[in-house]
């Protein structure tokens, strides 16, 4: 499965307001998540490093007044990470199905501010299933 870096965030938050109770392969699902946005967070830190800045224990960024660019510069580079594709690979054989299996019956309001995520989440579904169609 595959889903966009910029939509693991709002995937996360919507798993994440998720009431009922979950699913065993959705909470796999969620720690792979956690697991993705750890990452990719280290790897925004090593961005602003690299183009000279640094972060601090609570995530804010400073830039040296030497450097004019290097802002400008890290936010194309960032917007570039953001549009680079994570993959989730199933921790069990059945785990996108029972996911799948899960949402089929899925019957909650989804809050407004979770739409983006809810509509990224369904869609990383979609090339599974045009998968499994072409198998059969």
């Amino acid at each position: 499965m595959e889903i966009k870096n910029q939509d693991i965030i709002p995937v996360a938050n919507f798993l994440g307001s998720l009431t009922a109770k979950v699913a065993r392969g959705v909470a796999k699902f969620q720690k792979s998540l956690a697991e993705i946005a750890k990452d990719l967070y280290e790897s925004e830190k090593d961005l602003v490093k690299q183009f000279g800045g640094s972060v601090d224990d609570q995530g804010r960024i400073t830039w040296p007044v030497d450097l004019p660019t290097a802002q400008v510069d890290y936010q194309q580079a960032h917007k570039d990470l953001f549009d680079e594709t994570a993959e989730i690979h199933p921790r069990y054989k059945e785990e996108f199905s029972v996911i799948k299996d899960y949402f089929a019956s899925f019957d909650q309001d989804i809050d407004p501010q979770n739409l983006h995520g809810f509509d990224a989440f369904m869609d990383a579904f979609e090339p599974i299933e045009e998968t499994k169609e072409a198998k059969k």
